[in-house]
């Protein structure tokens, strides 16, 4: 197949893609999926009649959430307590500061230079056992799929619609498959924290 054959089949393949689901349309039926249900306000496909889905979540106990280290922990807590006070200088003082680009940006100030927004990596896997950072993962992922998650709304956090244009793969329209749309509903939670840094 030459590169005039290719660029067709890829035009035809996009003029006829069907979404499983679509933004602000309401789903009752989604082939594959007996109990999905996608609500025309909602940024995910619901599954609150699926009984099995809640037999399967995972049960959190108090023992998932013993400490790794209970020093380091004090320290992380402190550190972050120093942000809320101090703002920028703490985190010049005990943190890392990256590049300000597109591609990274640690911390976001207001116009007062407050910090509104700082970024932690790996946080939990700093303060928790990797099993149970794995068991909350796995709950979270879970969890989007038994409530109606609200739908990222655009006028309110104006970067979603950016965030959709730019990561394809965290675009719920984009799915092909009923297991791509579990995977991308976790990012509906997530819509309307991020951050934009617009060029003067």
């Amino acid at each position: 197949m030459d590169s005039k054959q290719a660029q067709s089949v890829e035009s035809i393949t996009k003029e006829h893609f069907e979404p499983i689901v679509r933004y602000h349309d309401e789903r009752k039926i989604i082939p594959g999926d007996p109990y999905g249900w996608k609500l025309p306000g909602c940024g995910n496909i619901s599954h609150w009649e699926e009984s099995r889905r809640y037999d399967e979540y995972p049960k959190l106990t108090d023992r998932d959430f013993l400490l790794r280290d209970e020093e380091k922990a004090e320290k992380v807590k402190q550190y972050l307590a120093e942000i809320h006070d101090r703002g920028i200088d703490a985190v010049l003082d005990g943190g890392q500061t990256v590049r300000d680009t597109e591609e990274e940006a640690v911390v976001v100030l207001d116009k007062d230079s407050k910090v509104i927004l700082t970024k932690f990596s790996k946080l939990l896997d700093c303060l928790f056992p990797s099993k149970s950072v794995a068991k909350l993962e796995d709950a979270v992922r879970k969890w989007t799929a038994l409530p109606p998650l609200p739908l990222p709304e655009t006028s309110r956090h104006m970067v979603d619609e950016m965030i959709r244009l730019e990561n394809p793969h965290m675009d719920l329209e984009k799915a092909t498959t009923l297991k791509g749309v579990e995977k991308r509903v976790q990012c509906v939670v997530h819509y309307g924290t991020w951050a934009s840094k617009s060029e003067d």
